[in-house]
């Protein structure tokens, strides 16, 4: 038997370089189609999470003042207690005031909350903390 050396390609072979090349043609497509909706998507999530974090720390606050029938305040983050200089982005305490003097005195602290992420900022402009009295409502703020 005579032995020849084959120089082509067979149908399978053609079938599935070509099968692969289309792939790779379809996943670039969809890749660059997708990935500024997926990017938006990312964003999205990341802004709902900073919501959710800042919502957790003002029903946590109302379920505080109704269970320890006080008041709870939520503030601006500082070293040592409220710093109304300082933006809500530093991260938020939260304290029971038992001698309703607004600041956060010895035994009063009972949550403090981290800074928010780079980038995302929360802005109060009517007040400096947010009050929740016994009943969990908010009281209006003081300007």
């Amino acid at each position: 038997m005579e032995c020849r050396h084959s120089c082509g390609f067979t149908l399978i072979e053609l079938l599935v370089s070509v099968s692969v090349s289309v792939s790779v043609s379809v996943s670039v497509v969809l890749l660059t189609v997708a990935t500024p909706a997926f990017l938006d998507l990312v964003r999205s999530n990341r802004l709902a999470t900073q919501t959710h974090h800042f919502i957790t720390a003002v029903n946590f606050a109302r379920t505080e003042a109704i269970n320890r029938n006080i008041q709870v305040i939520i503030c601006v983050r500082a070293e040592t207690g409220c710093d109304n200089s300082r933006s809500w982005e530093q991260g938020w305490i939260v304290f029971v005031d038992r001698n309703e003097n607004s600041q956060v005195d010895a035994g009063e602290l009972i949550r403090v909350f981290e800074p928010m992420k780079e980038g995302y900022s929360l802005r109060q402009i009517a007040c400096d903390f947010i009050l929740m009295v016994v009943s969990g409502e908010q009281a209006e703020p003081f300007l």
